[in-house]
């Protein structure tokens, strides 16, 4: 399949999500949910690039956005660190479009799965292309710390993957560590 059919085949989703996410909010103080809020973070992630069981991997910082209205999101995740192949000379930069649903685990977690796109910036001297995108899926469990009324502050875990290409099984996994910043509008 080719990589602009699969991004056919996921735009009806994420703009699903999205206008779902979008939807207006009951009044203040209602019961039928929180509030929108708008989260900012920082973090530290392994990614790493397979070629047919071979990887390469680097180590670097995040940083994300995100926007939430009830449990639907919208994560934003920037990769500004290369990540290797592990056969030739070439690396990448990612960007990650991601909507999720956001699910109570206990009172103060929650897991958030999520379906999206990756967005990726080549370097080095044998790349093939300069840019190109692919599906996306990825986990985060996180935890709800009430700093103020209108102020969290979330730890999270996140594991994310997507596919480069389908021959010769080449694909990326991230592992990260987050902290957001989480502002109730």
């Amino acid at each position: 399949m080719t990589q602009h059919r699969r991004c056919l085949l996921l735009s009806p989703a994420l703009a699903l999500a999205w206008a779902v996410a979008a939807a207006p909010l009951p009044a203040q103080g209602s019961a039928t949910g929180p509030r929108t809020t708008l989260a900012l973070g920082l973090g530290l992630s392994n990614s790493a690039m397979s070629v047919g069981g071979t990887s390469g991997d680097a180590t670097g910082l995040l940083a994300l956005v995100r926007f939430q209205q009830r449990k639907f999101a919208l994560e934003l995740e920037f990769h500004p660190y290369t990540v290797p192949s592990p056969v030739i000379d070439e690396g990448f930069r990612a960007f990650y479009a991601l909507a999720g649903l956001r699910l109570p685990l206990e009172s103060h977690v929650y897991l958030l799965p999520a379906l999206g796109l990756q967005f990726r910036f080549w370097t080095g001297s044998q790349r093939v292309t300069g840019s190109d995108y692919g599906p996306a899926l990825g986990v985060v469990l996180g935890a709800s710390l009430r700093l103020d009324a209108n102020t969290t502050l979330s730890p999270e875990l996140a594991y994310r993957t997507a596919l480069i290409e389908l021959k010769g099984s080449v694909s990326t996994r991230v592992l990260a560590a987050r902290v957001l910043i989480v502002r109730h509008l």
